[in-house]
Formats: structure tokens, sequence, C-alpha cells
């Protein structure tokens, strides 16, 4: 179905987003030794927007989730009412 393959389709660029994150956790972690350092701030920023997106983002994917489960349950229904000649 198009909510299956629309979710295939964005697995590689999930896993190099993942990654991207990590990479920014990762020097984020660094920096806090010094916190002094207005790199280790930028740092610090970075890593708390990435949460921030991260937190957004599973609440856009739960949206997105109940919205492809719609669409299949309706795909469904309107497959059945055409095979039997029945509309509503």
């Amino acid at each position: 179905s198009l909510a299956l393959r629309s979710r295939r389709s964005t697995a590689p660029a999930d896993q190099t987003k993942m990654m991207r994150v990590a990479l920014i956790g990762m020097c984020a972690a660094a920096a806090r030794a010094d916190q002094m350092n207005p790199i280790g701030k930028v740092l610090q920023m970075m890593s708390d927007l990435q949460a921030k997106v991260l937190k957004e983002g599973e609440g856009a994917q739960q949206i997105y989730a109940e919205f492809a489960e719609w669409c299949e349950e309706q795909s469904k229904e309107l497959n059945f009412q055409i095979k039997t000649g029945k509309s509503e």
C-alpha cells in the first residue's frame, strides 16, 4: 500500500538523521565539561534543540501513524464497497 511504501522510503533518511543526532549529542556531551566556553554553550543549545525536535518528531510520528491507519481502513472499506456494489 501507499502508506507502507512511504514508510520504507524514509528509513535511510531516518537512519542518517539519527546518526547526525548522535554525533551532535556526543559533541554536546564533550562540551559540557567546559560550560564557560562559547563553543560549549553553542553545543549545549544544539543539544537542547535536538531534544526538542526529537520530542516534536515523536508527536508527529504518532499523528502520522493514526492517519495512515485511517487511510488503510478507508481504502479497505472502499474496496469492499466496490466489490459488493454497495455505497453509503
